[in-house]
């Protein structure tokens, strides 16, 4: 009898019984800070949340260490937790110590080629190898990083040469990987860094730089001469520094160009080889790079896929941008009334649609179920495999909001080549827990006060507290504040490959 009355008895008292257990659970979680997950305690699919509908979504399976550290109430406690247990980084035999002036306002490049490019407030700029070792040092007067395109963060080695514009400010000068001067070229207003042995300068044509009258659009080859000569055109100065930051990379080898055709804003896209021949020819408004044998390409606000050889494989019909091809098979794409759906090469729906979900990202993606409640706290955010199975449980304090204005921009091996991780988050953070993107072939999450936190193929944090993803094995690591303590590279294993320290006097 006393089972049969707490089953189907008074819902009051079963109410009441409920907030207890909420207030005791919420007690243990605040004193606790954290400390079950940390200490690496693997929670049962027993103790897996469930909503108090019925027919609602129950996620099942295992918890990311992320869903509890997101739990803990306290903000600053939760920042505490993560980066106590994963953003110490230690040093090695290996790791090179460079004491400077000061610690504020470095500006930390990326590695590529061996090299990066780090720029100090106090003590000039340095090129590093990844042996923390100082190929070049130009004094303070000098800053090479801040002389590239407007929209363009860092300065760059690229197939073994560094282009930037000299001390005149209107001459790009490029060197060689020794830093011996290959070529100097003068009358320029703006550069790009090298892709696949080409970049592009931008000459004055005897203009004023100030002015918005025609300039020239060149591309050259690691020796500085001019290349690709009927894909340079006639460009507007102003327009170049807003939207030519960049050279688009050959990607199932074709690379994107584009032709202006007067106006502001006004350009059509194509493809060439890597000889600078036109394959296919400038038609579209705007394109993606080729990604598993397809692009997307949108002329008329309509968006379709072509192949390599410009058949229009997948037919124009979608008003969101849609994802690139995945190494699963499929792209993400959005209908009009905001719903998500994966489709095949062929352009069949392959899933069912859902209200919030990223693309695949090495055969896994993020995804919210909605319980159909009209709380968002019923929500959960799981990760899902390549047949849409839950493999974990990552939070019920954040949820996936992909940008429905362009559904797809994540930056990595198949990105449109912008050097700029604020276009390629396509998930905002609830109560300021940050935003979750993707980078070459990684999930992150960036969390204000923790920094970019690396995410593994379950979800869990590995590591947190970078200033940036990793690229070519490397990330930047810089403290936020006005005096930052842990400051410089680091590798996959947590280690410091270079570490800024402050001089003792």
């Amino acid at each position: 009898m006393l089972g049969i009355a707490l089953s189907v008895g008074d819902v009051q008292a079963q109410g009441i019984l409920g907030k207890l257990k909420e207030a005791k659970e919420k007690a243990t979680r605040t004193i606790n800070k954290g400390k079950k997950i940390l200490s690496g305690e693997e929670i049962s699919s027993s103790e897996t949340p469930t909503s108090s509908g019925e027919g609602h979504f129950k996620p099942k399976g295992q918890k990311s260490n992320l869903y509890e550290l997101t739990r803990i109430d306290n903000r600053s406690d939760m920042v505490s937790a993560i980066n106590s247990k994963f953003a110490n980084f230690k040093k090695t035999l290996s790791t090179k110590v460079v004491t400077l002036d000061g610690l504020n306002y470095l500006e930390l490049g990326h590695f590529f080629d061996n090299r990066a490019i780090v720029a100090t407030q106090k003590n000039g700029t340095y090129c590093f190898d990844e042996q923390g070792n100082v190929l070049k040092h130009w004094d303070k007067s000098e800053n090479i990083m801040r002389r590239q395109f407007v929209n363009h963060s860092y300065v760059k080695f690229s197939s073994n040469r560094l282009i930037y514009l000299g001390d005149k400010s209107d001459e790009a000068i490029i060197y060689d990987q020794n830093f011996n001067v290959v070529k100097k070229i003068s009358d320029v207003v703006s550069v790009s860094d090298y892709e696949d042995g080409v970049a592009i300068v931008v000459t004055t044509n005897g203009f004023s730089k100030t002015a918005t009258a025609p300039n020239s659009n060149h591309y050259v080859d690691t020796n500085g001469n001019y290349i690709f000569k009927e894909l340079s055109d006639p460009v507007d100065l102003l327009r170049t520094r807003l939207t030519y930051s960049h050279i688009r990379p050959m990607r199932d080898g074709l690379a994107a160009f584009c032709v202006p055709m007067g106006g502001y804003k006004e350009s059509l896209w194509g493809f060439r080889d890597s000889k600078g021949k036109a394959v296919i020819l400038a038609q579209y408004k705007e394109v993606q790079d080729f990604c598993n044998g397809l692009a997307a390409v949108c002329t008329d606000g309509k968006w379709g896929f072509i192949d390599t050889k410009g058949n229009m494989v997948i037919p124009q019909r979608y008003s969101v941008e849609p994802s690139q091809f995945d190494d699963c098979g499929m792209a993400l794409v959005v209908n009009r009334e905001g719903k998500y759906m994966f489709i095949d090469k062929t352009g069949n729906v392959v899933s069912k649609e859902y209200d919030r979900i990223t693309p695949f990202c090495n055969g896994r993606a993020l995804c919210t179920m909605d319980n159909g409640t009209d709380s968002s706290d019923d929500d959960y955010t799981v990760m899902l495999d390549s047949e849409f199975n839950v493999v974990s449980i990552i939070s019920d304090k954040m949820r996936v909001f992909p940008d429905k204005t362009t559904c797809m921009q994540f930056y990595g091996k198949s990105n449109l080549g912008a050097d700029n991780e604020k276009r390629s988050r396509f998930v905002k953070g609830d109560e300021g827990m940050g935003s979750l993107f993707i980078h070459d072939g990684h999930f992150y999450l960036y969390i204000d006060g923790c920094g970019y936190c690396l995410l593994s193929d379950t979800g869990d944090i590995v590591m947190a507290g970078l200033a940036g993803p990793f690229r070519n094995g490397i990330a930047q690591v810089y403290d936020s504040g006005l005096h930052p303590k842990n400051v410089g590279y680091v590798n996959t294993k947590g280690e410091w490959v270079i570490k800024f320290e402050l001089s003792e006097f």
